[in-house]
């Protein structure tokens, strides 16, 4: 027993002292303006190939699981609830068809459909057969049905689609209830394959995303900064944004969180590169002029 006692105490120190090495790498990586990059040289690609893989798979468990928190199961159903169940009060004297790509109704006036859950209302469509939407319009609905095509709006993202190019359209009552009853019967099934994907691919996609940004950002840093530092290595490069490119991940998973669909993707890249060039630098900077990167 005693044995016994002292292997598992020497496993969990083993295993503390490797906890306490990443957090090390960790608080030096995170801002490229440290003494540590210029140990990045010396340092193998195994290395930080190993520490990266640890930082990427926390990062990606970290933005699945504010995806999930967006789209938790239970928004999800209460949505499709309250969708399916506003149909019933649709009016059964409204009538809206297509006829020869153009929209008619036998309204006069134009239709809205809101859904409302745990009294957060949701804008799902307007129909309206003599406009077209203009962004004057607050809020826009998610589906808009003007005279010659469909709107589809999300977050600030609009895409159009002639009725020309689909089938003829016909709206009612009876439709929508029937509509409804489908969607309860494919959702369960199109549910669980919904969140096996994210559960499943969402991570690797991050991973293969991020990973693949961030070597064709060290590429771009090595052909500008080549002229400067003859000696300058891709490897050492795509080292350095391994480890010099924490805060714009960073940056990107809090605005998911806090503000979905506040910062561009470009800004993102650009952010990505400029710490990648700052922490290349200073890794080549601060060396002996005679020594050469591996």
């Amino acid at each position: 027993m005693k044995l016994q006692f002292i292997s598992d105490s020497s496993i969990i120190i083993r295993s503390m002292k490797k906890v306490k090495h990443i957090l090390e790498i960790f608080l030096h990586s995170f801002i490229p303006l440290d003494y540590y990059y210029p140990k990045l040289l010396h340092t193998h690609v195994q290395i930080s190939l190993k520490y990266y893989f640890i930082v990427l798979s926390f990062l990606s468990f970290l933005f699945t699981a504010i995806i999930l928190w967006h789209l938790s199961p239970m928004k999800v159903i209460g949505y499709k609830n309250s969708l399916v169940n506003s149909f019933s009060f649709f009016p059964s004297d409204v009538k809206i068809k297509t006829n020869n790509g153009i929209l008619e109704t036998n309204q006069t006036n134009p239709l809205f459909l809101w859904v409302y859950h745990d009294t957060q209302p949701f804008f799902v469509f307007m129909v309206n057969t003599k406009d077209s939407l203009a962004k004057s319009y607050l809020p826009i609905p998610l589906l808009y049905f003007g005279t010659n095509e469909i709107q589809v709006t999300y977050r600030d993202n609009t895409n159009s689609l002639s009725y020309k190019s689909l089938a003829p359209l016909l709206i009612t009552r009876e439709t929508l209830q029937t509509l409804g009853k489908q969607i309860n019967t494919i959702f369960p099934i199109a549910a669980f394959f919904f969140y096996l994907i994210l559960l499943v691919g969402l991570p690797l996609l991050f991973m293969v995303v991020t990973t693949t940004l961030l070597v064709l950002v060290a590429c771009i840093v090595f052909i500008i900064l080549r002229p400067f530092i003859p000696h300058i290595h891709i490897k050492k490069c795509i080292q350095a944004a391994f480890h010099g490119t924490h805060i714009p991940l960073f940056i990107y998973i809090l605005f998911a969180l806090f503000f979905p669909g506040a910062l561009s993707a470009v800004t993102v890249v650009v952010l990505t590169f400029i710490f990648a060039l700052v922490a290349t630098y200073e890794m080549y900077c601060k060396q002996a002029p005679y020594f050469k990167g591996r």
